[in-house]
């Protein structure tokens, strides 16, 4: 633009014609410039633009990393970006892949995408039905359909130069460290076993041959192979040493473990594992069904002395039916039965030589939803059993040391450590075990723990949490020491979770990794009352460092190796983006997510505090785009348990919400939204409950920008039951929706929930009911609690919808309610969706119900139009 000179005056003021021309800049320009880029209304036909981000790896050199963006329409692209430049790859419809050396590989359909990340040169490989790295990163070996329908085996090193190609290749299995694979092929009907080693040239080594029905099944670790090979109704199971060259057939037929019947599994899912120190291997072994009593009946027979449930027997087996566990001794060729019908369950201790074996109905019938156990210790090179820690609470499961010399659990409100080699229990904690359980408990029952961290990974250090801390307490001398700061500033320190594809392959007889204090260790923090979040590093003998600490929404940090960090920030208003610190504290954004946020129109978010009952409580409050001071707006309120730790989420406006609730959508259509917590006070709901809410809302009234009389309340699940008891309980409301909950604690209570095929009984006495006793103990608070009794109090318009085929909270809740509505002749609507459950998962289903909820709340908060669907019929 051509530079503009003003004259003036003797007295340096503007002529008017300039002021005019100053003006015309100062004003008009930018007013015409904002015109084009101002901010508009959310337009729901523009939804499906929105997307998600998850960090998924970060290459082993620290240069790379990927992450994926995830659509509603499933059409999902995985990224690879460079951390020393701009240069981005995408792969359309791939979700996860590998890094290896210069390239990136990712499977879209049946097809590998090899990506050099140097160069920009792109393979693609068609037909490919299973791609592994060696566990040194130097080989990619894959299975690749040929045009005469077999399969070949195709290993290439990172060059992409080819080290060896095989056909009529069934599978193949890497090693754990090495480049060492092995394969079955297919020759004359005959399957052949062979040993590769990609180091070397010249030809696979045959290690068995065999005719079987099914493919051959391995597990690898160090130097031991475990093999299993279908044979009749069961299966043959042999160990090779790779350094000896030796093959072992597991002699299981003529061992002790071989009960009358009893086979070695073939068709169990992860059927086998090698021992760390190649030693053993964990095998699965079934006995043949026998009909249960009663089995041949035309009825079934529920006896309510059984220990499980008919239906839960049904769906899992019974004990008699259910897979064992076994171990083969390869060196001295025992095998023992680890797992029996009276203990169908284990786990291992850290150097899988002992196991310990349980029984998780050993209390039923009982109230809680997951009873006590009794721990057996099993020898593994002796069989022998003997009993180790009694009544347990199952919901802390036991926390094994990586050496193997013990076990960590948690009872009668103390930390407990037992000793293999004593076979002796010990406190951990005898004057300050108060301290990490629970202070503020809601829920009826035993005091509960904030959690157990973990091990160090030299056993000698037990990781345990308080509301805010992570200790240390070393086992030897029961020294206790705090490695977090964060109560004097109600900051909560925890240990960050491994990345989605990072963390360690799952095997149920694996234990989870100990931590590395002596490395270092990345530990997320939050503010307990407000949004302030971010990580600290943990590194060995000094105090937590802060790397990031900040007004937004910090989620999975990692180190990419190199001093740097990645990190997911986000905030209400501004959408998630992948950021990146250096050494030097310098911030960078990576990625951004939703360029299309700043097109359009957003509310804010805001913390409110406020007290009930002398309790204080807070709150996330969403005031609508374009607010205007002085005008009055209806809100709506969502409510369930305790939500204001969401504060600075980031929501995806989108028609396809499972519960019909969706905050920048209703935020866009002129509501206020008020997300409050709750607080519970046992066999007392029906007077805490509205009490918080309505706490909450006065705070909000406060401020004078709501409409007291325009106020809408909804929920769904125990959200749902809320709504329902909150409107028996005040008519403030003018309008409310309740989503699947429920409505009669008589029925709910007498009632089997088919998600975990137990009887309800825990869901009042010890869950979110909050009831504390039994029905036949408290008959009147069940009563008192039950919004289908006290229908006649409702005078709010009430929306109600329920899943035809739910029966995790019976659809029957949400019928009885309506019917007590109906026969009171109370304003209300019930919503049944065929073919859905307690959550809404089809995308009609779920854009129907978004769509109805903004209409009734039209309806009544804001004088809208009555819909065809709210208008009784009459035929």
């Amino acid at each position: 633009m051509k530079a503009i000179k003003f004259k003036t005056s003797a007295y340096n003021y503007p002529t008017r014609k300039t002021l005019r021309i100053i003006l015309f800049f100062i004003y008009l320009v930018p007013a015409l410039l904002m015109s084009q880029f101002q901010p508009k209304a959310l337009d729901s036909s523009k939804y499906n633009m929105w997307n998600e981000i998850s960090i998924r790896k970060v290459s082993p050199d620290g240069n790379w990393f990927s992450c994926l963006l995830m659509y509603k329409s499933k059409k999902d692209t995985l990224f690879v970006k460079s951390l020393s430049g701009s240069k981005t790859f995408s792969f359309p419809r791939s979700r996860q892949g590998e890094f290896m050396d210069s390239n990136f590989i990712c499977q879209k359909n049946d097809s590998l995408v090899i990506q050099n990340l140097k160069n920009g040169t792109c393979r693609t490989l068609p037909g490919i039905k299973k791609f592994k790295m060696t566990a040194d990163g130097r080989y990619l070996v894959l299975l690749r359909k040929t045009g005469t329908g077999t399969y070949s085996l195709l290993a290439e090193n990172s060059k992409g130069i080819t080290v060896y190609s095989g056909d009529n290749i069934s599978d193949f299995d890497i090693s754990d460290k090495g480049g060492r694979i092995v394969l079955s092929s297919i020759a004359n009907n005959r399957f052949i076993i062979s040993l590769m080693d990609l180091d070397k040239t010249g030809s696979p080594k045959k290690i068995l041959e065999t005719q079987t029905a099914g493919m051959p099944k391995f597990s690898w670790k160090n130097d031991v192979i475990a093999i299993i090979l279908k044979e009749n109704q069961g299966a043959v199971l042999y160990s090779y040493d790779v350094k000896r060259q030796l093959l072992k057939e597991c002699p299981f037929g003529s061992s002790k473990a071989s009960l009358s019947g009893m086979k070695i599994s073939y068709e169990a899912y992860r059927n086998m594992l090698v021992s760390q120190d190649g030693s053993k291997i964990f095998f699965r072994i079934s006995e043949p069904s026998q009909p249960e009593n009663g089995q041949g009946s035309i009825a079934e027979i529920w006896n309510a002395a059984d220990r499980r449930l008919y239906e839960k027997r049904k769906r899992y087996g019974s004990d008699n039916t259910s897979l064992k566990t076994a171990v083969w001794n390869i060196k001295s060729g025992v095998v023992h039965q680890i797992t029996t019908r009276k203990n169908p369950e284990l786990f291992l201790n850290g150097t899988q030589t002992h196991a310990f074996v349980y029984n998780p109905a050993a209390y039923e019938p009982q109230m809680e939803i997951f009873g006590p156990i009794d721990l057996y210790a099993v020898d593994l090179q002796s069989g022998e059993h003997w009993e180790a820690a009694v009544k347990i609470p199952f919901s802390y499961y036991p926390d094994t040391s990586p050496d193997g010399r013990y076990f960590a659990y948690f009872k009668d409100g103390q930390f407990w450590v037992y000793s293999i080699a004593k076979r002796k229990a010990s406190p951990l904690l005898n004057h300050c075990a108060e301290q990490f359980l629970k202070e503020k408990k809601e829920m009826p029952g035993d005091p509960s723990l904030w959690g157990i961290a973990g091990w160090s990974a030299d056993s000698r250090l037990l990781l345990i949490y308080d509301e805010f801390d992570l200790w240390q307490i070393e086992i030897n001398s029961l020294k206790i020491k705090r490695l977090t700061f964060g109560r004097e500033n109600r900051q909560v320190f925890r240990l960050t979770k491994p990345l989605q594809e990072t963390g360690p392959a799952y095997h149920e007889l694996q234990n989870k990794p100990p931590v590395m204090l002596d490395k270092e260790v990345l530990l997320t923090v939050r503010n307990d009352s407000g949004g302030l979040s971010g990580f600290y590093s943990l590194a060995a003998k000094k105090k937590p460092s802060k790397i990031v600490w900040t007004d937004m929404r910090i989620t999975f940090p990692v180190s990419t190796g190199k001093g740097e960090y990645l990190y997911l920030a986000q905030r209400f208003d501004i959408p998630p983006a992948i950021m990146r610190i250096d050494r030097k504290g310098i911030y960078k954004t990576e990625v951004k997510t939703n360029p299309q946020h700043e097109k359009y129109q957003w509310g804010k978010a805001e913390l409110i505090q406020y007290l009930y009952n002398g309790q204080p409580l807070s709150g996330v409050l969403y005031t609508p785009p374009g607010f205007q001071k002085g005008h009055k707006y209806p809100m709506i309120v969502y409510i369930y348990e305790k939500q204001s730790s969401t504060l600075n989420m980031y929501h995806n406006p989108t028609l396809h919400n499972s519960d019909g609730f969706n905050i920048p959508h209703l935020l866009s259509k002129g509501y206020f939204i008020l997300l409050p917590d709750i607080y519970f006070k046992s066999a007392a709901l029906n007077k805490s409950v509205p009490g918080s809410v309505l706490a909450a809302v006065d705070k909000v009234l406060e401020q004078g920008s709501v409409d007291g009389s325009k106020l809408g309340l909804i929920g769904h699940s125990f959200g749902g039951y809320e709504t329902n008891l909150i409107i028996t309980q005040t008519g403030r409301f003018a309008a409310a929706i309740s989503g699947a909950g429920w409505s009669d604690l008589v029925s709910a209570y007498l009632y089997m929930g088919t998600t975990l095929a137990l009887a309800d009984y825990y869901r009042a006495e010890s869950d979110q009911l909050r009831i504390g006793k039994s029905l036949f103990e408290s008959r009147d608070v069940y009563l008192d609690h039950s919004p289908v009794l006290h229908a006649e109090n409702v005078s709010t318009p009430l929306l109600s919808w329920t899943g035809k085929n739910d029966t995790h909270v019976n659809a029957l809740q949400s019928h009885e309610f309506y019917f007590a509505l109906r026969r009171l002749n109370k304003e209300h609507i019930m919503l049944v969706y065929p073919n859905e459950a307690h959550n809404l998962n089809g995308t009609l289903s779920q854009e129907d119900l978004t769509q109805k909820v903004q209409q009734w709340f039209d309806r009544y908060l804001k004088n809208g139009p009555v819909k065809d669907w709210m208008v009784p019929k009459m035929d």
